[in-house]
């Protein structure tokens, strides 16, 4: 339930307000950490493959330093590379985000055998920019050895005692040349390394810690965890004293679910550099104690100012959502670039209840030109119900500023959809679809609103045109009707398909559908059971059987005639409720309403509208239902909890009341009956109902085991 504005203490019209007046916040309490930041070397001919593997080499060489950190050089380049692109000071720019005392890059020139180096040093930590210039010659890790050296040298860094040992041993680490490519790419966080390079390179370099890091951590992510977790161990094993190793060894755990070795390698890496961003993040997240998670995030965000996934980590962990929204909007600086950061700080503007706060926060993101992009304009399709236009003209200033990209226009006829301008998206989509005839949710939004227009043939076409004919394609086009509001469409494209797999619990658990939005509820529950007979656990299932059941004791098998524009919003908001979209529900129940206002539409938009927490908002609607369906104990139930929900406890308890009495086998009702005793203080009668509502069923034990333990103990006093 969405609670209200003022317990979270962040006043609606003040959100906005809040969100600007945060975008220069104070960093987290800085400890004692180097922040360098590494980019890849430029190389002359014959040396690309140095290029980036020495700098990802030096990287984690750096690491085994206490108190000093350096990211991924990936993100250093990508982030150079927008604000280049974008007509900013590359270094200064990166310099800013990342938080660092100095920026590295290298020019590499000569051959293998022998290489010239002139390496360079900008930002705060060295004042004028410097060079440092040498030859050498050797192996890969040889000269990863020496540009360590170097580095430490010309930085005049302090290592501990024992570091630059350690340092020496991380660079050693460094892969022979055949290797060196794949694996620098890989540590760089950087696209296209398959999984076969790194196995490749573990057997060129099998005794590399940081070659079988960048195999393990490759395994993890095509979902081979067992595997994974072995080689990390061995990983570890090569050099215990490897931080990068251990991270990821904690990362591959963490896949795995192993929260126990998770937290033992994050450790691990810490007291080897205890400002390891990775690690502590890491750590955060392995750590059953929130604010010791809250306390390592913070460290980590010091370290690395650029981790997304803490920022959103740290903001879940915030006591009120002013505290949360000053964590994102602090990430949004340092990542102008994160959609993920601009769709976080969005969504809790929306469940704040401020979606005009949330379009126009990404007004003012649109003006930074490292944040502007396709994606960004994209994100105004998520804002809620009643917000389209502001949001069309929105991605319409995407359009201008992205003519060549098709996202922009794409959003624009997904607003047109919800707006029910059927036409319009469709004049949008068939020529973006022409000129895309590869993107699949262009095809798919195409032939969605052509089906909502009861073009089903080219609906038809369209999908198939895009994705061929087979029996798949024809389960996903019978799923895409139904999405559009035409289950005649569907019923008729799954009949063969139910005749040729019989056996297939998918295909008539769809093929009951169907049937139950044409009304023939006989024959959607024979398919629906014989679904869940070939899988009990099947969800589409259980959930499409539940909800048909329900509308029938609703409405008391009443036939509920609606004219066929709202049937077919109200088919839409139906299969939206069934794949468990509240959002896309509501906005369907609430068009359907609005053509035709029918209690039975009532009811639906009051429930989605309770699903989504917002309960005062469904009572209006829910009353309305009441007085057409005053004997249902669907309708008194839900009536009940929203009151509930809303402090009315005397009309909350009349209503579920009723609702038992009509039905005693509700064991829903039941329970939220003995919610609204246990508010009552009436604990025995409490105890009373949930016992009846556990013996009706049983898995509703676990909703009241903690609360029937207190009123257990008020009974005893």
């Amino acid at each position: 339930m969405i609670r209200s504005l003022l317990s979270r203490l962040l006043p609606l019209l003040s959100i906005l307000s809040t969100l600007v007046a945060l975008a220069v916040q104070p960093a987290f309490a800085q400890a004692d950490v180097t922040r360098v930041v590494v980019m890849p070397f430029t190389t002359s001919q014959g040396l690309e493959a140095f290029g980036v593997g020495l700098a990802a080499a030096l990287e984690r060489s750096l690491n085994a330093l206490d108190e000093v950190f350096v990211p991924p050089v990936g993100d250093a380049i990508l982030f150079a590379n927008r604000a280049e692109a974008a007509g900013e000071d590359a270094v200064s720019r990166t310099l800013t985000a990342f938080e660092a005392g100095v920026l590295i890059s290298a020019r590499l020139s000569g051959v293998p055998e022998r290489m010239e180096i002139s390496l360079a040093f900008q930002g705060p930590l060295v004042g004028e920019k410097r060079t440092a210039s040498f030859s050498v010659a050797g192996s890969p890790a040889g000269i990863a050895s020496e540009l360590a050296s170097r580095t430490i040298a010309a930085l005049a860094l302090k290592p501990r005692s024992g570091d630059l040992t350690e340092v020496q041993r991380i660079a050693e680490q460094t892969p022979s040349l055949p290797s060196l490519a794949a694996v620098g790419v890989a540590a760089s966080r950087l696209p296209g390394v398959r999984l076969g390079d790194l196995e490749a390179a573990a057997q060129l370099d099998p005794d590399s810690s940081w070659v079988l890091a960048e195999y393990a951590r490759l395994l993890a992510l095509n979902g081979d965890l067992t595997q994974a977790m072995t080689v990390a161990r061995s990983a570890t094993a090569k050099l215990p004293t490897d931080v990068g190793a251990w991270v990821t060894a904690g990362i591959v755990a963490l896949a795995s679910g192993d929260r126990a070795a998770a937290s033992n390698s994050f450790q691990r890496a810490l007291t080897l550099n205890p400002a390891h961003a990775l690690a502590l993040a890491g750590a955060a997240e392995a750590s059953p104690d929130s604010s010791k998670a809250v306390e390592q995030l913070q460290q980590a965000l010091t370290s690395y100012p650029r981790l997304v996934d803490a920022y959103l980590a740290l903001a879940n962990l915030q006591e009120n959502d002013t505290r949360a929204l000053q964590v994102l909007r602090r990430g949004s600086d340092n990542l102008p670039d994160s959609i993920r950061l601009h769709s976080a700080l969005i969504a809790r503007a929306v469940a704040l209840g401020d979606p005009n706060g949330a379009l126009a926060y990404l007004q003012q993101v649109a003006q930074d030109p490292l944040a502007t992009s396709p994606e960004l304009y994209a994100l105004a399709a998520s804002l809620p119900a009643g917000s389209e236009e502001g949001a069309l003209d929105f991605v319409r200033q995407g359009e201008i500023a992205f003519p060549t990209d098709p996202r922009p226009k794409l959003e624009e006829a997904k607003l047109l959809i919800r707006l029910d301008r059927l036409a319009d998206a469709e004049g949008i989509l068939r020529p973006l679809f022409a000129d895309n005839q590869d993107n699949a949710d262009i095809a798919n939004t195409l032939a969605i609103t052509q089906a909502k227009l009861g073009k089903i043939e080219e609906a038809r076409a369209t999908f198939e045109a895009f994705s061929g004919q087979s029996d798949t394609v024809q389960l996903n086009l019978a799923q895409l009707y139904l999405e559009a509001g035409q289950p005649r469409a569907a019923a008729t494209t799954l009949e063969p398909l139910v005749a040729a797999h019989p056996d297939d619990p998918e295909i008539q658990s769809y093929y009951g559908l169907a049937l139950g939005r044409l009304g023939q509820v006989k024959q959607a529950l024979e398919a629906l059971d014989t679904a869940l007979q070939l899988d009990p656990q099947l969800a589409i299932a259980q959930r499409t059987k539940s909800l048909l059941e329900q509308q029938q004791a609703l409405t008391g098998n009443r036939d509920i005639q609606l004219s066929p524009p709202a049937a077919q919003a109200f088919q839409e908001g139906l299969y939206a409720l069934e794949q468990q979209q509240l959002e896309p529900a509501l906005a369907a129940f609430q068009r359907a309403r609005g053509l035709e206002d029918n209690p039975l539409l009532a009811f639906y938009e009051a429930y989605a509208l309770q699903l989504l927490g917002r309960h005062r908002e469904a009572l209006p609607a829910l009353l309305e239902a009441e007085t057409s369906f005053p004997d249902s104990d669907i309708v008194l139930n839900n009536l009940g909890f929203t009151q509930l929900q809303l402090g009315r406890l005397d009309l909350a308890l009349e209503h579920l009341g009723r609702a038992v009495e009509l039905n005693p086998a509700n064991a829903q009702a039941h329970l939220n009956l003995g919610l609204t005793y246990f508010q009552l203080g009436r604990f025995a009668e409490e105890l009373s109902s949930w016992n009846e509502a556990v013996a009706l069923d049983p898995s509703l034990e676990a909703a009241v085991s903690s609360l029937r333990k207190s009123a257990e103990e008020q009974t005893s006093q």
